[in-house]
């Protein structure tokens, strides 16, 4: 296994949403060698520590990211071994990364970049919290929910990817339909208001529209059963059938 580990691997490890096969990988990292310990000491430390920062702290990121580059600089000129500068950087990097990470959880999401791809990830713990997508969207995510959404929409469409709930006022835009997959599911728009409930545990995934129109379906059902949606509306999307339906909704909430 490499020296090098995600560190929102790292993060889902210490806020206990890891799976059994996840877990396992962390562990066999931590007890490679004596680097990998310190960094997860490290992370452990921190972590712990943000469970008692004040709910006004603003930690102050631009003076902790400058100190992290005087001691990269102060790292590359001391060691003259282009092997040893190389593990050293590697190390106060991945230091820097932690202490990144666990300065987002005092605002009680993530917001970390998906390595390899232009795609950001924002995702909430315990409490609500409202994202501005960068075509003008907002998305308040509810609780425990994550939305992936790339740096700039480009092309003809706008793609994002849900997992939980979250409640969307989409930016209308003709040219480019906003279009969310999520659980199997997949929602076409091009600029209204609705909430969509996609939790990995339920065997459901709700729709419901607050405004204007919406495309619903499946994204694994080759004939593309679809239904559309209006204002009042509701669909409901059986993930183990695959099956699509359009209902009257009776919840005002």
């Amino acid at each position: 296994m490499s020296d090098q580990i995600p560190y929102e691997l790292l993060a889902r490890y210490f806020a206990g949403e890891c799976n059994r096969n996840e877990t396992k990988q962390v562990e066999e990292w931590r007890r490679e060698n004596s680097a990998n310990e310190k960094v997860f000491d490290e992370f452990k430390a921190i972590w712990s520590n943000t469970g008692t920062a004040r709910d006004n702290y603003s930690p102050p990121i631009d003076s902790g990211l400058r100190k992290v580059n005087q001691r990269i600089e102060a790292a590359e000129k001391s060691v003259g071994n282009q092997r040893q500068k190389k593990n050293l950087g590697f190390y106060v990097i991945r230091i820097a990364a932690i202490l990144i990470i666990s300065l987002a959880v005092w605002y009680g999401y993530d917001r970390i970049a998906k390595p390899g791809t232009n795609y950001t990830e924002f995702r909430t713990h315990n409490v609500k919290n409202e994202v501005k997508l960068p075509d003008g969207t907002i998305v308040t995510l509810n609780k425990s929910s994550k939305i992936s959404y790339p740096e700039k929409f480009t092309k003809g469409k706008r793609i994002v990817y849900l997992e939980g709930e979250a409640f969307f006022d989409v930016a209308r835009n003709p040219e480019k339909p906003f279009i969310i997959y999520a659980q199997q599911s997949e929602t076409k728009v091009l600029g209204t208001s609705f909430n969509l409930k996609a939790d990995k545990a339920d065997n459901e995934v709700i729709i419901t529209v607050a405004e204007g129109h919406v495309e619903f379906s499946s994204d694994k059902d080759n004939n593309r059963r679809k239904v559309e949606l209006s204002a009042g509306e509701k669909g409901i999307l059986l993930k183990s059938t695959t099956s699509v339906k359009k209902e009257k909704n009776t919840d005002q909430n």
